[in-house]
This record gives C-alpha cells, structure tokens and sequence, in this order.
C-alpha cells in the first residue's frame, strides 16, 4: 500500500506553500492550510466534546472543546515554501518538533504518547508532517553523524516509526545523506519529510535529494541526487529533477519507482522554475512557465490542460488540494477554480480577481467544503459548485475532518473546536 502524505501540502509556482504561509489547505489527512492561524472568539475551554459528527463541518462552536499546544500549527520552511508539522486523523493529531513525535487527544488537550529523538538539530526548521499509514506513524528529522579523528561530522536522516495507538517505537534509523547539500540554495532544496510508504520502504526527501529507505533491514535502498520530491501516488515519487541533462538551467518533472528509484517517466514540458504536487486521486498538477498541466501520476500522460484565459492568471503560485471525495480545488493569485479530477482539463466553477466576487484566501479542503476567509471575515463554500454557503463558520481551521476543526484560539496557541452544524 502506497501512502500519499501532505502534511504540507506544496503549493505550485513561485509562492506556499505559500510564501511566507504554512503551505495548502488541510484535510482529514492533514494537508495543510494556506493561511496563518486565524483567532476565534473563543476562550478557554468550552464544555463540549466531539462525540456528534458533521460530514462536513459547515459551522463550529465558538469555543474550544480543548486548547492545545501551540506546536500543532507549528511549520517548517525550505526559504521558499512552508510545510505544517501535523496530521489530523480522527481526533489525534500527530505533531513532529525539532526533536520529538508525539500524539495529542484534541478532545482533551492531553498528549497520548511522544517520542524523543536523538541529535536531531535544533533548528531542524525543515522537518514537515508525519505520515500515517496502516497504524504506523513515520517521521524523518534531520540529525548528523559525528566526526572522528580526521572525519568531519555529516549531514543525516533519522526516520522514527511508532504505533499510532500506543507511541511503541522501534529503534529509530539514522542513514548519512551527504547528497541532501542542506547548505545549498534556497531555490534548490525542499522539506525534510516522509513523502510515502510502500511495504518496507519509505520515501523521504531531504534538500535536494531523495532517499528510499528499507524500513526492515534499516538500510538505505536507493538515493536520487537533485531530485526533490513532492508526492508519492500509485507508487510512484514525483518531483523534480533540478539538474537534467543535458543541464540547460531548467527543471524537469520526473516519475521514479519507489521499488528502486530508477525512471518510471518523465514530463515532456522543461523550463525554468516549473512546479508539480498532487492534485487528485492519480493525478498531479504541472506548472510551467507556458501552461498547467494535469498529469497522470502513474504513467506521466497528460490528461488535461487549462485553456489559456484560466490557466495564465494561475501561473505563479498555483496549489490545489483534493477534498478527498470528489473534486480538487486549485487557486493562483488571481483565480480560484474547481476540477473534476477524472477531467481535468474543465473547470466546473471558477471565482477570479475583478470579478464579482472576492477570491477568498482558503485555509482548508474536506468532502465538498471549502474553508478560508474573505474581507468579511470567516467563510465555507460549496466545493461542487463554488457558492457561498449561508452561514459562517465562526472558524478558519487549519485542520479539519468529520470530528473536529483545529484552529488558532485567542490569546495564542490553538484550539480544537467541535462543528455544530
């Protein structure tokens, strides 16, 4: 089983994971959101718990259930996009530090387990969001081995899995990476993350190179040198080749087999500054400086191409996210839009700048329900048709699912906050 992971969800183009914003907006699965927290009119604890849930949330109470640590909405930066530290499942969210996992009941406030670990750096400002899959929780930090006699230190990755239910840990994996270059250019590096998982083997990133890790023999199986990753789908790591050849200043888009690192495909399209993430069951989005193109994640065909008047007010700082149902939304600078992710290449809706409507800033995407904010304040739109839902949210979550959304509380910190409606 393949498990795609977007803690952090990249935001496409030149902006974050948006520029100087915790990257994409957030779902059940912990993908996270476009805006910085946003306080509530919340305080202190509500008495209410997450026992009734809405599938989804259109309204939530204006008190927390819980107030939680501030770590949960904590992010990490690459110098051009920024990453959330945390992934929603129910009602536990799993947050990574600069030296530890833990899990947190939202409900209460009150951690379920943490995990320590060893010489992780302390300002491991690249670490995103743990991966959740199959009952196992899997976290990479970035640590370094020490030197000896006339060896120096070097750079390295410790990947950290635990039960989800219990924190029971095996020993972590500590593998040197001294192709991660973590001193080089901004431009040229992205999150220290597990990007997926597949049998014994893992998926991680580091800088600007990619390692397949066997979870089993504790062993590194593969490595990638300027590759940055940025998903895994239908067993497949999608990212970017920073150094093609021949090596024109461009960047390409390549598919690798998580097997044995080796080419699954290529994107024919080449330039300068081009984007891709996930956007959609099989589906990633490409963004060059010409066009945005949909992908298939499996084979690298194209299966849909913006037309010209929608897709050029995107480019720049495109991102969409997967409501995990139906339908993907994407959102430039200047135009929001919704897809059907079986056609890509038609939007059903779009909402642009100068138009008659605001482009809401969006915080989160879940089952038909867009979360964000407006001018006016809190909002939730219809992720099928683009409309206006009729009441406010009160909330801007970060995180959100069926039980809960996860906030900024006033006075600071976050909150979790139980839906109403």
């Amino acid at each position: 089983m393949t498990a795609v992971v977007a803690g952090g969800l990249l935001l496409i183009g030149c902006s974050t994971t948006k520029t100087g914003k915790p990257s994409g907006p957030t779902g059940s699965s912990g993908q996270s959101g476009s805006s910085s927290p946003i306080s509530t009119n919340s305080s202190g604890s509500g008495s209410g718990n997450l026992s009734k849930t809405f599938d989804p949330p259109l309204v939530f109470d204006k008190q927390p259930v819980a107030e939680l640590s501030g770590d949960v909405l904590g992010s990490s930066t690459d110098g051009i996009n920024n990453y959330y530290r945390s992934t929603l499942d129910g009602t536990v969210i799993y947050t990574v530090t600069g030296d530890s996992m833990s899990a947190i009941d939202v409900e209460t406030g009150q951690p379920k387990w943490n995990v320590p670990v060893d010489r992780a750096e302390t300002m491991n400002s690249h670490v995103a969001a743990p991966a959740l899959v199959d009952g196992k929780v899997y976290a990479v930090f970035e640590t370094t081995i020490p030197g000896k006699g006339t060896t120096p230190e070097q750079p390295a990755i410790t990947v950290v899995v635990a039960d989800a239910a219990s924190g029971q840990a095996a020993a972590p994996i500590q593998i040197p990476t001294p192709d991660a270059d973590p001193a080089g250019a901004l431009a040229s590096r992205g999150a220290t993350k597990v990007y997926g998982v597949s049998g014994n083997l893992v998926a991680i990133n580091r800088g600007a190179a990619t390692f397949g890790v066997n979870v089993d023999t504790k062993s590194l199986a593969w490595r990638r040198k300027n590759f940055i990753t940025r998903a895994v789908i239908d067993d497949v790591v999608i990212g970017l080749d920073t150094k093609p050849v021949p090596d024109d200043g461009s960047d390409r888009v390549l598919g690798l087999r998580i097997a044995d690192g080796k080419q699954a495909w290529a994107a024919s399209e080449r330039s300068p500054g081009v984007q891709v993430a996930s956007a959609g069951p099989h589906l990633v989005v490409v963004d060059t400086e010409k066009s945005v193109d949909f992908l298939s994640a499996a084979d690298g065909t194209i299966r849909g191409k913006l037309p010209p008047t929608v897709s050029t007010p995107l480019l720049g700082g495109t991102w969409c996210s997967y409501d995990d149902r139906s339908i993907t939304v994407c959102k430039g600078t200047y135009r929001m839009i919704g897809i059907d992710p079986n056609a890509p290449g038609k939007p059903k809706w779009e909402i642009k700048d100068g138009g008659a409507r605001e482009v809401p800033e969006v915080s989160a995407v879940f089952h038909g329900a867009i979360y964000g904010k407006t001018s006016n304040g809190p909002i939730v739109l219809d992720a099928l048709t683009g409309a206006d839902k009729p009441d406010s949210p009160v909330l801007v979550p970060t995180f959100v699912n069926e039980h809960v959304g996860i906030g900024g509380a006033d006075g600071g910190g976050a909150g979790a906050f139980a839906p109403i409606k």
